[in-house]
């Protein structure tokens, strides 16, 4: 199951559904063709030069759409294909992988919306515990769990 935190039992489909199994199928390898040639066409040429130059500044200026895009296409692939390919597969009826997190007001926000499995598990293992088992506060949980989470991302 495409989740992090264990339960006894989880909200299951009835059956599961060939065609939105082919659809994820055919997204998985769009996004990652995607990719591909976002990478090799956009990024690669630009990294390549700046290798023998010193214009880091155009370069990065260069390269502010091309990433931004990559990330897009990256999410998408991981959390709507990808996630729900295997949702599907083990019938898995708790797709809740993401909010709305481009409407994110503060970077905390963002935090908590963009990643809802791994939000879940930061919560469940370590915020809570922090605050309810070793008497941290509430800022110090939520540094904690911050830089856990960042060692853990990078």
């Amino acid at each position: 199951a495409p989740t992090l935190v264990y339960r006894p039992s989880y909200p299951m489909t009835q059956r599961i559904r060939w065609s939105y199994l082919a659809d994820r199928t055919l997204g998985i390898a769009a996004m990652t063709i995607m990719l591909y040639l976002l990478i090799h066409t956009q990024i690669m040429p630009v990294l390549s030069v700046v290798v023998n130059q010193r214009d880091r500044l155009g370069a990065i200026i260069s390269l502010l759409l091309p990433f931004t895009l990559a990330y897009l296409i990256f999410f998408f692939l991981v959390f709507e294909y990808i996630l729900n390919w295997f949702a599907e597969i083990t019938r898995f009826a708790d797709r809740h992988f993401y909010d709305d997190w481009w409407n994110s007001r503060t970077f905390g926000d963002f935090a908590r919306k963009w990643n809802r499995p791994v939000h879940s598990f930061l919560l469940q293992h370590l915020h809570r515990p922090l605050l309810l088992h070793w008497g941290r506060s509430r800022r110090e949980a939520m540094l904690l769990t911050f830089l856990v989470s960042s060692l853990l991302h990078e």
